[in-house]
């Protein structure tokens, strides 16, 4: 939720909105009404609302990302994973962030993704410092990917 707030408050008035099992469904459905321009969810309760709110869709979804990809598939959210591709439409970019590549994730990024490319950050092994430059680039290009999927308004206009 702090992460959304900051968005929120750095990207120039766009709505963000949370979707996350445990709160309450109203206030969700509330939030949606709004049209968001961005939506941060979990994805069984991004399903769960696909499925229960008339009018709420991702076709006009631009971006996807899944941060943490290889934790999500840990906990078994694949089918999930598989289901919300499905309802992006094919011109989506896709952006996965992940710590490890299990097999899973490199199945799961080839047969749902087009071109996709790897790009590595942080590959050698050792420790690394609080300061490294290298964590920064890493910060830095998560946090401009996700500025520009906010920025292109990726959901439906309010």
């Amino acid at each position: 939720m702090r992460f959304a707030k900051q968005m929120a408050r750095y990207s120039g008035g766009l709505l963000f909105t949370l979707l996350v099992g445990g709160d309450g469904l109203n206030q969700q459905f509330e939030a949606l009404s709004a049209g968001p321009d961005a939506i941060i969810a979990t994805p069984g309760r991004l399903m769960h609302l696909l499925s229960e709110v008339p009018g709420f869709g991702l076709a006009q979804c631009a971006y996807v990302v899944f941060d943490e990809a290889d934790r999500l598939f840990e906990l078994g959210f694949a089918e999930q994973l598989h289901a919300i591709l499905g309802k992006v439409p094919e011109s989506r970019q896709t952006l996965l962030f992940s710590a490890t590549m299990p097999r899973i994730l490199v199945q799961f990024a080839r047969a749902g993704l087009h071109d996709p490319e790897l790009v590595r950050v942080d590959s050698e092994v050792g420790p690394r410092r609080k300061n490294d430059p290298s964590r920064a680039r890493a910060l830095c290009s998560e946090r401009a990917a996700l500025g520009r999927c906010a920025s292109r308004r990726s959901f439906a206009s309010r």
